[in-house]
């Protein structure tokens, strides 16, 4: 978040969201690495994070996660 309030006029950066998103690929693809399985995996979350998962979930190929 780069300024408060959030308005319809504030800054919206997608390199932001996409970074995130990444790490968040990275750290499954660690827990998978050291033996989660992946059907154990739970992404969630609430308002920036809630945009996080969905742009992760929205980049995932349907075989590689559960709905």
């Amino acid at each position: 978040i780069h300024d408060t309030p959030i308005t319809s006029k504030s800054a919206r950066d997608e390199a932001d969201v996409l970074r995130a998103v990444e790490r968040v690929h990275a750290m499954i693809d660690q827990e998978i690495s050291a033996g989660t399985r992946p059907e154990d995996v739970f992404i969630f979350g609430l308002s920036q994070g809630g945009t996080t998962c969905s742009s992760l979930l929205c980049s995932t190929p349907t075989s590689s996660r559960t709905l």
